[in-house]
């Protein structure tokens, strides 16, 4: 059940860059979260909230793109996951299974900082103007997250781009960046990097942006 904003952030951010894997001949449960070794302290966060997650572990790499990784066996919390939208190869042959849980909007907004975390980036380029994107294989779920954030007074825009296969939504305008960015604090667990720098700055000086990159298929704008 989620029934906290930790609960909902682990859930986005697995949802972003976890994965479950049920091995047949051994009968076990996995769940698995890997990050840049850049965002280990993350990790180290979520093991102290969620003890049966083992200790953040280093995996190194030949091309120096070290990472650490967390994970667990619980049959449990991995069909607990399932009910709440996550499966197995999530971001292949099963991308249209994933859905958006029914979460009240605390929590929608906590799901959704743990899937931009994974998934996303926040820019802000020469002029000062800010956007936000968040890119993946899961149309359906895409799809959800752009309807529910309307219907909280966020406008976003639905993308795919076509040459590798990947859909993704944008906010860009001023006044939907920073309604998200408001909706994203106050939530223990969060990348010091990503989101994180923005939570205090001065909104009265960041100018609009209103660019729509051509290079994307528009899905549909809420």
């Amino acid at each position: 059940m989620i029934d906290s904003k930790e609960k909902a952030y682990l859930l986005g951010l697995i949802m972003a860059d976890g994965c479950l894997f049920y091995n047949v001949r051994a009968g076990s449960y996995q769940v698995k979260i890997k990050l840049k070794k850049a965002d280990k302290d993350l990790l180290y966060d979520i093991h102290s909230l969620f003890p049966f997650f083992i200790e953040p572990k280093l995996e190194k790499r030949s091309d120096n793109k070290d990472s650490y990784f967390i994970y667990c066996y619980s049959k449990r919390f991995f069909q607990d996951l399932k009910t709440h939208g996550l499966t197995e190869r999530k971001s292949f042959e099963n991308a249209n299974k994933v859905f958006l849980p029914e979460l009240n909007e605390v929590f929608f907004f906590s799901y959704l900082l743990g899937l931009f975390d994974g998934d996303g980036t926040i820019s802000q380029d020469k002029k000062g103007r800010i956007r936000t994107e968040v890119i993946g294989k899961n149309k359906f779920l895409y799809e959800s997250i752009v309807s529910r954030l309307s219907t909280l007074g966020i406008t976003s825009s639905l993308y795919y781009r076509e040459r590798k296969d990947y859909f993704m939504i944008r906010i860009s305008k001023k006044t939907f960046v920073k309604s998200l960015i408001e909706k994203f604090k106050d939530n223990n667990l969060c990348l010091d990097r990503k989101f994180k720098p923005f939570f205090n700055i001065d909104w009265d000086r960041i100018p609009g942006y209103d660019n729509v990159n051509k290079k994307y298929e528009i899905l549909f704008v809420t």
